[in-house]
């Protein structure tokens, strides 16, 4: 009776436990604090889960000020808020882990103008955990040696369809490979195929040098290199095999893609890894997209477990081309009211399953109307499509989005629902830009081709408006809608068209040539003209034209083709090494061969002239130049099929200085002959074919970067 007597709201005792310190105040928060919810408790008494706005009541206890109680204290499984990082201000769970809102971009992804920045999860913790399980027990949560049954329990971990979450500590597989069922929890959002299946290569934690999938490999590890809470054990006799969470904070982290850095545990600092663009330096804030090298950096001081199990202080070099993981989505659905035709955009271009175009199956439609999606106009790869309904639409509040596994983006990431309210408030009038020839233009071949783009206007443009109409000041005239395609051409997000000049386009000589465009969106929004006009060339001269691969046409080993299928994507430019042949061997006069694209019609051929950028490397270092380079061969051919022996037109290659010091530029002379000696002819061209030859042995790596033909002729 003597003793002074507290409010709730003077009393600390609180404090401890719940931390009203950093950046979530467990004790005083109005929605998610200890004290204003005291007397009515926290968690919905009749299911034990956080109601809708306390979802962030762990955070109290989990920030960077966390809770000490009993002796433990709590993990910063929030991470700090406010901490400065290579990529911007603050990590943690709803910054940079599995709680950032799927309206934010994770942003180790974040590049300007770029489709492949992945969005958040915009997870809860009860997504994981079960809230109804002990949990403050005074103890580590969990502790090693351990089997899987208490590493759910301590860590409150959710079945997954009535089967553990997860397989910690992990044992062999009796029976080979890597069981999905051991990462239930994880793969319950996540593909398994690029973690379980060593072909997968839909992965960033790759090599293209070696062509190793490192998840796959890692996690095919039998050692068991990882003691499974955290503990001093790693990398020597632990209990456990490589496991997601060895190398991931799924909470978040200051580093990229979610790798731990000690947070969890207290052992820093963790796994230092960083992108790079050329394998040696690594500038702070590079993001995926722009990086060709993931680089591992040990800590001497204070080596993380890969350091420890396998890769000591002089860590690794990952080379691969960024792979685009990030799924696509609708951004937008438009259509006025009382028209039955409404398009759909999405934030990169798409296809069905299987690469085709998309039909009305992709699509369903929530309307009190009962509407139904009757065609789809869309080409493979585009980023709009254009839906027609059973019937005009007659009010707002109609609902568009995918369907399950129906839409795919290019690189096999399948699109959520994304449901969509369809927009009928768009009145931007299409535009068009001018890329070839540009207005005012002189001196223009009369078989050129004129290259432009309608705007991407948001409601999509419908092409039966569309008109391209010629008049010249020497009597040319022609006019060709949409659905003249052997002179119109669809390319890209479907707003592309090239109209190829010959033969169904030739302008006279030394004429003035005005150009009409008209169309309309779907809408009905007028496209604005833009002023184009061009003069034509006074004589007919002699052209070139640069050609390269459409595809291979034999096998390529013991090339290698990276990435693998990436035909025409690769050895279309010197662009930084992201696609290349490369070859590693012993043995020499190993070749492969290409097919090339074809030539626009021409009347005489003049000329043909090849080459191939070659860059050399050591074999062990990836950035590093080989000593010498190595020689090459480079040899075409001109018939339909490629038999019999090849007719090299250039031995030994003629090597000048290339763009790089650790480039080289192979070259042949200039050629008017096919192999068979007789004048080469279109024909020729067309089946042209290229070979590339490895002349010399040895380990180290070379990689053919580039191959094009020069083709000079009479239009």
């Amino acid at each position: 009776p003597s003793a002074q007597q507290l409010t709730l709201a003077q009393t600390d005792v609180c404090n401890d436990c719940h931390s009203p310190d950093g950046t979530y105040d467990g004790v005083n928060n109005l929605v998610s604090g200890a004290k204003p919810n005291w007397k009515a408790g926290i968690y919905d008494p009749a299911t034990q889960t956080l109601p809708a706005g306390k979802e962030k009541w762990c955070a109290g206890c989990h920030d960077e000020s966390p809770s000490y109680m009993q002796n433990v204290i709590a993990p910063m499984v929030i991470g700090d808020e406010q901490a400065s990082t290579q990529y911007g201000t603050g990590y943690g769970f709803y910054k940079t882990g599995h709680g950032l809102p799927a309206t934010s971009a994770y942003p180790w992804t974040v590049k300007p103008g770029s489709t492949q920045q992945r969005m958040g999860a915009g997870l809860t913790c009860e997504s994981c955990h079960d809230s109804t399980k002990p949990h403050i027990d005074g103890a580590r949560t969990y502790a090693y040696p351990g089997t899987p049954a208490s590493y759910q329990a301590g860590y409150r971990l959710k079945s997954v369809n009535g089967n553990p979450p997860m397989m910690i500590p992990r044992t062999p597989n009796t029976g080979g490979g890597i069981l999905a069922s051991d990462f239930n929890l994880c793969f319950r959002c996540h593909d398994s195929g690029p973690f379980v299946s060593y072909a997968d290569k839909r992965t960033n934690f790759r090599n293209d040098m070696t062509g190793v999938n490192d998840h796959t490999f890692h996690l095919g590890e039998d050692s068991a290199f990882f003691q499974s809470d955290w503990g001093p054990v790693q990398g020597t006799s632990g209990d456990s095999r490589a496991t997601c969470i060895q190398c991931h904070n799924v909470h978040g982290s200051p580093q990229l893609a979610m790798i731990t850095n000690g947070d969890l545990n207290y052992l820093y600092p963790g796994i230092t890894i960083s992108y790079s663009q050329d394998g040696s330096t690594t500038p702070t804030g590079l993001t995926l997209p722009d990086s060709q090298y993931s680089i591992f950096l040990p800590d001497a001081a204070n080596l993380p477990v890969c350091a420890k199990a396998c890769h000591g202080v002089a860590g690794p070099v990952y080379r691969r081309t960024p792979f685009d993981n990030v799924a696509p989505l609708i951004t937008g659905v438009h259509g006025p009211i009382g028209n039955a035709v409404i398009s759909a955009r999405f934030t990169e271009g798409v296809t069905g399953p299987g690469g085709v175009a998309l039909t009305p199956a992709a699509f369903t439609v929530v309307d009190p109307g009962g509407r139904t999606v009757v065609s789809v106009w869309h080409n493979p790869g585009d980023a709009i499509a254009v839906l027609t309904l059973s019937s005009p639409l007659a009010a707002a509040g109609v609902t568009v989005a995918a369907a399950s596994n129906a839409i795919f983006d290019l690189a096999g990431n399948v699109m959520v629902p994304s449901p969509v309210v369809v927009d009928g408030t768009d009145t931007t009038r299409p535009t068009a830009t001018i890329t070839s020839p540009v207005n005012g233009a002189t001196n223009v071949l009369i078989g050129t081709t004129l290259v432009f783009t309608l705007a991407d206007d948001q409601s999509g443009v419908d092409w039966s408006s569309f008109q391209i109409q010629f008049s010249g000041s020497k009597g040319y005239s022609a006019t060709y809608t949409a659905a003249d395609t052997s002179v119109l051409t669809r390319a890209g997000n479907a707003l592309n068209f090239s109209v190829n000049a010959r033969p169904l386009i030739a302008f006279n000589l030394d004429e003035d040539i005005v150009v009409a465009l008209s169309a309309k969106d779907i809408r009905g929004n007028v496209l604005l003209p833009p002023a184009w006009s061009f003069h034509t060339q006074a004589a007919v001269v002699a052209q070139t034209v640069r050609l390269h691969p459409s595809g291979l046409a034999t096998g390529s080993s013991p090339w290698a083709i990276v990435p693998s299928g990436g035909w025409p994507a690769s050895l279309d430019s010197n662009d930084g090494d992201t696609s290349y042949a490369s070859h590693v061997a012993n043995g020499a006069t190993d070749s492969f061969t290409v097919s090339m694209d074809d030539l626009p019609a021409a009347s005489v051929i003049q000329g043909i002239q090849f080459g191939a950028v070659i860059r050399t490397l050591d074999g062990t270092t990836p950035a590093n130049p080989y000593a010498s380079a190595t020689l090459f061969d480079i040899g075409y051919q001109t018939s339909a099929t490629l038999s019999g022996t090849v007719t090299w037109k250039d031995a030994g290659g003629t090597t000048i200085p290339g763009n790089t010091a650790t480039y080289t530029l192979i070259q042949s002379a200039v050629y008017t002959l096919n192999p068979g000696d007789g004048p080469l002819t279109l024909p020729d061209i067309n089946n042209l074919k290229i070979l590339v030859r490895r002349l010399s042995t040895g380990s180290h790596i070379d990689r053919v970067t580039e191959v094009w033909a020069d083709v000079t002729y009479m239009p």
